[in-house]
């Protein structure tokens, strides 16, 4: 009878271990399952994935480069599609450095610039492929203190350095900064901050994924509703960049 008991301990005993294992496989099939099933998910969101960078120069004073042309209304910069996916709600403000330095009778201020921003309230989605004209108008937003940035970035470009920082110290003389916003079709919010560097064209910021405000967002913040003609397609935005490439190409030169 003692032998009967002693194996009966010893099955319940390999019972309970078994158990125990199912348990532990479950829990790790269990993780393993979720683990590719986040995979799964990030490599449909990266094959629906759009990213816009600006093409096209800004058009800036002829008589000084540093400065965007303020009374210019019409700034017709391309935005194109470097992604995989379609980029849907798209809009992007382009504005001037946060403040210029002015060499006023041999003392160094700081100012701000004049009137510099202008809105692309876009109106059609941008798929991959060939650039897209998308004007950049005059007005269009407020983006007031408090709504002017997207994470830590500001929609302006920082403070313009002085010959010493750029000599010394290396930095990037940015003279402007365009800030794109643009949903994908999960409806995530991208960003894409570029800034144009002093003879040498667009040099990138940053690009974020899955931001928590776009552009609308902020406008939003500091008025109830866009003027419908901010946000309507107009007769550049969305068409071919056949369309203006000549023009801008005359202006970039």
């Amino acid at each position: 009878m003692e032998g009967w008991i002693v194996v009966s301990a010893i099955s319940a005993a390999a019972a309970g271990v078994g158990s125990v294992t199912a348990a532990f496989a479950a829990i790790w099939l269990a993780r393993v399952g979720q683990k590719q099933v986040r995979v799964t998910q990030d490599q449909i969101y990266n094959e629906h994935r759009p990213l816009l960078v600006p093409v096209g120069a800004p058009i800036f004073k002829p008589d000084n480069d540093r400065y965007l042309k303020w009374e210019e209304n019409l700034q017709p910069l391309f935005l194109q599609n470097l992604g995989t996916g379609t980029a849907l709600n798209v809009a992007g403000v382009l504005r001037g450095c946060a403040t210029y330095l002015s060499d006023d009778k041999g003392t160094i201020t700081r100012f701000e610039g004049a009137r510099d921003l202008w809105t692309c309230w876009l109106g059609v989605p941008i798929a991959p492929g060939e650039p897209v004209a998308s004007a950049f108008k005059t007005g269009g937003g407020v983006f007031r203190p408090g709504n002017d940035s997207i994470g830590p970035y500001t929609l302006k470009a920082p403070d313009e350095p002085d010959m010493r920082a750029i000599t010394t110290d290396g930095a990037l003389w940015a003279v402007a900064r365009v800030t794109v916003t643009y949903h994908d079709i999960f409806e995530r919010k991208h960003t894409s901050i570029f800034d144009y560097v002093l003879n040498q064209g667009w040099h990138m910021v940053a690009i974020l994924s899955d931001v928590e405000r776009d552009l609308f967002d902020l406008e939003g913040m500091n008025r109830a509703a866009l003027p419908p003609t901010t946000i309507s397609a107009d007769t550049t935005a969305g068409r071919p960049v056949e369309h203006l490439v000549q023009k801008v190409t005359r202006r970039v030169r």
